[in-house]
């Protein structure tokens, strides 16, 4: 299913796409670094472009040049074009789209997975707890600040969650280029999914999350915290909502629990964090694009550029002997997962 409809995605945008040009200095090292970009009309409703800028540069910030128009069909020549006169090609299309380099090295990778708690038949709420052992931490700041948790249920509950959680959360995490999902979408979930709200003390929800039941799979559609304050994350409120809706879903007979998509970078805080609560990454099977990495003439700023920002390599594939080195040294090289089988568990 998931290749059919990667199959029509490919189709419906095969004709709308655009190539920049970037230059500023690596977030990596401060060295000097130029970029070409080619995305297709996907990457850019999702605001992709700005996110690498934020990623790639030192304090997000590069002069962008706009070379126009160019359609996916396209991208390959057009790289090639490109390649010259930059220390690294990054293309975002379909993943079902070819690449060839005919020269230099490249990564491609998924741009987004999904992370699953999966709870199995026999498994008691102890057993689930001690899969816990790495979030020690979390679970001190849960008890100690004394978090508790319960379902909403009145629209004026939802109102508080959209504007005082969701939007602030968006807007804090990914910095003006997040997508904002409308109201009434999100009201819908509310009204066929649960909303779960993390409360201090004195009965005030500091942090919420909407989970949406699918048979034995609960889908986590969104979070927030209160005015997206830090000092509530700081205290365990994100971590205290991740634990409560484990518990729910094992609580209320649920099997798989599908955590949401993040970016597949290794380092970062929300790939580790979640990783710690024994959630495996798998397959985002809503997402149709990818990302390719291209060094076309071996520029040191761009490998500084990978080094500093290892993707799972369960999620990429890699070609030439610096790549190689990169993610071996890493000792990350472990056996790619099959995907998850969707239909399978929500059908």
């Amino acid at each position: 299913m998931t290749y059919w409809r990667n199959r029509m995605v490919l189709f419906l945008y095969h004709d709308e796409g655009r190539a920049e040009r970037w230059t500023g200095f690596s977030a990596a090292d401060g060295a000097p670094l130029k970029v070409a970009y080619l995305g297709n009309q996907r990457a850019y409703n999702e605001h992709s472009p700005e996110f690498l800028i934020t990623r790639l540069f030192t304090e997000g910030q590069a002069d962008r040049e706009d070379l126009g128009d160019c359609r996916p069909r396209d991208f390959i020549n057009r790289a090639h074009a490109l390649a010259d006169g930059v220390d690294m090609v990054v293309i975002e299309q379909n993943r079902l789209a070819p690449f060839q380099a005919r020269r230099g090295e490249w990564l491609r990778t998924d741009l987004e997975v999904r992370f699953i708690f999966e709870i199995k038949d026999d498994e008691t709420w102890e057993d689930l707890r001690k899969r816990f052992k790495r979030q020690k931490r979390n679970l001190s700041l849960i008890r100690r600040h004394g978090f508790t948790c319960r379902v909403a249920s009145s629209p004026e509950e939802f109102d508080f969650f959209y504007d005082r959680m969701y939007i602030p959360m968006v807007q804090r995490r990914h910095s003006g280029y997040g997508k904002i999902e409308p109201r009434d979408i999100q009201f819908k979930y509310f009204q066929s999914g649960v909303l779960l709200q993390v409360l201090s003390p004195d009965n005030q929800p500091v942090s919420a999350g909407l989970l949406l039941p699918d048979n034995l799979v609960l889908f986590y559609t969104s979070n927030g915290l209160t005015d997206g304050s830090m000092e509530w994350f700081r205290r365990g409120a994100l971590a205290a909502l991740y634990y409560f809706s484990i518990q729910y879903g094992y609580e209320n007979g649920f099997r798989i629990l599908d955590l949401g998509s993040t970016r597949p970078f290794l380092r970062d805080g929300i790939y580790t964090h979640k990783s710690q609560w024994d959630m495996q990454p798998v397959e985002d099977w809503r997402e149709s694009n990818d990302w390719t990495f291209w060094v076309p003439a071996g520029s040191e700023a761009a490998f500084c550029w990978l080094r500093e920002n290892l993707f799972d390599p369960r999620f990429a594939r890699w070609s030439g002997p610096t790549m190689e080195k990169i993610y071996t040294q890493a000792d990350q090289r472990v056996q790619k997962p099959e995907v998850w089988p969707v239909r399978a568990l929500t059908h």
